[in-house]
């Protein structure tokens, strides 16, 4: 148990930029016109120059319409950040940022306060965006489906977060404020991992205009079923049970016949779930999954369904990746990783795949990002995507 507690503490210090415990009250910049006005994917709905923002960028928040799993119109909210300086001949470059779970609240949503100053005295924005920014990308972060902008939850379902990044890359290049080019990338990390990836396997038939010149995935929750059973196969896994508990609210949301095969004891409190950001649900619920769950998701054939249907396909992702892993991980077990870059690579696509030994799951990223951008500066250049299948 102590073990347990400790890394808790430690992932509370590292995630300084996020809204961890209690979700903020969410601005009304965030709620759009009623009616919404009519408008195709990634055409603008309004946007707000941000307060706070540190000198040498610009940022703006932004609703754009974006679509929902039946193909209504909805609006999605983001973030847009780009260097303060006059943009090269053909623009900038454009970073997609898929972020990682903070919560499936509205007020979780990470363009809400990005430049808050957490614990260890770094920002949201300090510890993701600010590197991209200083290498001369302009940057999209999407906050998904239902939060910032009110929605259904979408929260590790695939189709939602894709289509949602990838409307968030229409609407910056519809944005006249920031000058950009044709050079795409996506980066993601666990959430955003699942997302990236989608974002890949979606672009060709959803956004054909899109060319996305490569994806960064950092310990991406890709490989559903085996992350399940890992979960299960260990009832002292208590770290996980309040992320499956935010699939299950999101996805019994999502998909109606899930409604009809309940997983959750009657007397489960999942209130924090809701109501929380990421620490706070994951502290309140730090419980194994047998205390809330009546059966393993995998039991379930509706339930089964629905998690193959939100694991990429490999046979799809044809855009090169960067793909990380944390040996030290505790959230998204490493060997299910390293199957998915085996699995992309078998399938033909540029795969770039390192095992970072002393990293684990929230400090990926920090170890990952001088690799991440050297890889793609080479994509840049327009030299072979690197890879070592």
């Amino acid at each position: 148990m102590f073990k347990r507690i400790a890394y808790l503490l430690v992932l509370l210090a590292i995630l300084s930029g996020c809204n961890i415990f209690q979700a903020p009250a969410v601005p009304a910049f965030y709620d759009p016109p009623s009616p919404l006005p009519a408008g195709k994917p990634g055409d603008i709905i309004k946007t707000e120059v941000m307060k706070g923002a540190p000198r040498g960028i610009k940022a703006w928040r932004v609703l754009y319409h974006s679509t929902t799993l039946d193909g209504q119109d909805i609006a999605v909210s983001a973030a847009f950040f780009a260097p303060d300086k006059p943009a090269p001949a053909n623009g900038f470059p454009i970073l997609a940022q898929a972020h990682g779970t903070t919560g499936i609240a509205r007020g979780c949503a990470p363009t809400i306060q990005p430049f808050k100053v957490g614990l260890t005295g770094v920002s949201f924005y300090d510890e993701h965006v600010e590197p991209f920014l200083d290498a001369g990308y302009a940057v999209t972060l999407p906050d998904y489906q239902g939060m910032g902008a009110p929605g259904t939850l979408s929260y590790l379902i695939g189709e939602l977060e894709g289509k949602n990044t990838l409307d968030s890359i229409r609407a910056l290049k519809n944005f006249s404020e920031i000058k950009t080019s044709l050079q795409i990338f996506v980066w993601g990390h666990s959430q955003g991992g699942q997302a990236a990836a989608f974002t890949s396997q979606l672009a060709a038939s959803y956004a054909p205009e899109i060319p996305l010149t490569g994806v960064v995935t950092l310990a991406p929750a890709v490989e559903l079923k085996a992350l399940v059973e890992h979960a299960f196969d260990d009832p002292k896994r208590a770290v996980t049970t309040g992320l499956m508990l935010m699939v299950v609210e999101a996805w019994t949301q999502a998909y109606p016949e899930l409604q009809d095969a309940p997983l959750l004891k009657p007397n489960a409190n999942v209130s924090s779930v809701l109501e929380d950001c990421v620490l706070g649900a994951i502290l309140s619920t730090f419980k194994s999954p047998t205390d809330y769950f009546t059966a393993s998701p995998l039991t379930s054939p509706a339930w089964t369904a629905r998690i193959a249907e939100n694991t990429p396909d490999p046979k799809l992702l044809r855009v090169p990746m960067f793909i990380g892993q944390g040996a030290k991980d505790q959230v998204v077990y490493p060997p299910t990783v390293q199957a998915f870059a085996k699995s992309v690579c078998e399938n033909g696509t540029p795969v770039f795949f390192k095992f970072y030994e002393n990293a684990g799951h929230i400090d990926l990223p920090k170890y990952a990002t001088a690799d991440t951008l050297s890889w793609m500066q080479e994509l840049l250049q327009g030299k072979p995507p690197p890879s070592n299948c």
